[in-house]
Order: structure tokens, then sequence, then C-alpha cells
């Protein structure tokens, strides 16, 4: 299956994330790519959401209380990528691998940071819930939810709980 992740989160969180931008290199000259791209532990590769207000549109429904303000900064998942197609295969066959799954790990640095919002869907499905998370277990039970194939689950809107 094809999965979609977007990720939103405040500037000043980029380096605490662990996110370093990918840079290209012209002559005797380093580039930002556009639309920027950033990378974690150079596994997991990110382009910058230019145009947020998609998101602000289409998932008003679903925020509640989440807000993506103009301090926020999208980011895409590039590519049907390989760590998501492992941590699919982990869910549905071999729970033993879920414990340091690496996609997984970057969900947990992320709810490490005061507030954030991740949008995970299938492919062809819409956001059909929004889950306030209040500890690192239920951030990796909303994602992995999503990847058990024994379900019929839709995408998920995931926000940190405001304590």
């Amino acid at each position: 299956m094809e999965y979609s992740v977007d990720l939103f989160i405040k500037e000043e969180y980029i380096i605490a994330l662990g996110l370093t931008e990918i840079l290209v290199h012209w002559g005797n000259e380093w580039f930002s790519q556009d639309p920027q791209q950033f990378s974690f532990n150079e596994e997991l590769i990110f382009k910058k959401k230019e145009d947020i207000n998609f998101f602000k549109k289409s998932y008003a429904l679903f925020m509640n209380n989440a807000e993506i303000t103009d301090n926020y900064i999208g980011f895409r998942l590039l590519g049907e990528h390989e760590l998501i197609k492992d941590l699919e295969w982990a869910v549905n066959k071999e729970k033993s691998e879920l414990i340091d799954n690496k996609l997984l790990n970057f969900f947990r640095k992320v709810y490490a940071l005061p507030d954030f919002i991740v949008f995970f869907v299938k492919n062809g499905d819409e956001i059909d819930k929004h889950i306030s998370v209040d500890n690192e277990k239920e951030m990796v039970n909303a994602i992995c939810d999503r990847l058990d194939l024994k379900n019929t689950l839709g995408g998920v809107l995931i926000t940190k709980s405001v304590k």
C-alpha cells in the first residue's frame, strides 16, 4: 500500500528534530533546492510544503483545537518509502521488529517536540479521525493501527495533547 505522510512543526523545531537541509552543489557554491528538501538521518527525505492552506481548508473539520498557523512549516515524506513498507510488514507479521523501527524512532522524536501535527493517510483514503496523543505509545499506536491490514481505518491526523 502507498501512504502519504505530512508533518507540520514550528520552524524552531527543525534542528531539535534532527532535520538537515539537503543542499545542491554547483561550481564552488551550495544552494537550497526549490522547494527545500530536508533529511532525517539520511534515511527519510522530506520536501517542504509551500502551500499549507490546502491542509487548513481541507481538514478543518478534523482539526479541533489543533491549528496550522503561519509559524508552522509543512513537510511531505518523499517517495514510497521502504521504511513505511518495512513498518507495515512489521505491524502485520513480526511485531518484535517494532521496537527498533527507524520510522517509528522518527515519530518518537516528533512526539518529544512541544507540539506538532501529523497527517498519515493511505493513498486514496480520507482523514477520518483526529487523535490527540498523550504519550509516545499512543503516537506509535495511531500510526501502526493505520498500517494493520486487518482494519479498515482511513487516514489520521495526530496532534500532541495540550496539557
